[in-house]
């Protein structure tokens, strides 16, 4: 791919972009921090973490009945615990004591 100065400027731009967003957002919602964190922490780390490895597994090395139940299994539990921690932490969303 070619070297190109004006692709370089817009990735900076995009970048910098979103670093003051980021950091307007974590201005105005400084209380709330903890609680959005929580609940981004609860939907990117169970998909990451659980769901994707399960699924990719499936279609790559899963050749036995057992393989994918398993895999299955554990992709429905992520997604129960997924849904119940983001029922905990907005049914205490106004319960918290914050910094």
């Amino acid at each position: 791919m070619r070297y190109s100065e004006l692709r370089k400027w817009l990735k900076n731009t995009s970048r910098t972009l979103i670093v003051a967003l980021s950091l307007v957002i974590s201005t105005l919602f400084y209380a709330e921090l903890p609680r959005i964190t929580g609940l981004i922490g609860v939907s990117i780390g169970t998909a990451v973490v659980m769901i994707t490895p399960a699924l990719l597994n499936n279609d790559l090395y899963a050749k036995s009945t057992c393989d994918i139940c398993l895999n299955w299994t554990l992709i429905i539990y992520a997604a129960i615990c997924t849904v119940l921690l983001t029922t905990l932490i907005l049914l205490s969303w106004n319960n918290y004591e914050g910094h």
